[in-house]
């Protein structure tokens, strides 16, 4: 639980770094500066997450953020991509293949 825990934490400062860069795009530098910074010292108590914590960290949580698993991710969707997130949830196989076939690419 205590790695679950240190993704989040990781995810959730990344994305209120990049929610800053459209207020005040110098101030998210400097945040993303220390962040850096942080990550930087404590990089040897950060462990990698592999396959087997993120399918643990899925049957934790029955539902994720998804702007913060793009975020995550470095990744982005356009509106019409989006579009497709509820039919996929609902089990539409063509709209689970589009979708994943965006995050191949």
């Amino acid at each position: 639980m205590w790695a679950v825990g240190i993704v989040v934490t990781i995810g959730a400062i990344e994305r209120g770094i990049m929610q800053q860069q459209k207020r005040n795009a110098v101030f998210a530098r400097e945040l993303g500066k220390w962040f850096d910074q942080v990550l930087s010292l404590y990089a040897e108590r950060i462990l990698p997450i592999d396959r087997s914590v993120a399918q643990r960290w899925g049957l934790l949580h029955t539902r994720i953020d998804l702007d913060s698993a793009l975020a995550w991710a470095g990744l982005t969707l356009e509106d019409e991509d989006r579009a497709l997130i509820p039919a996929a949830d609902a089990g539409d196989a063509a709209a689970q293949r589009e979708l994943g076939l965006l995050f191949l690419e």
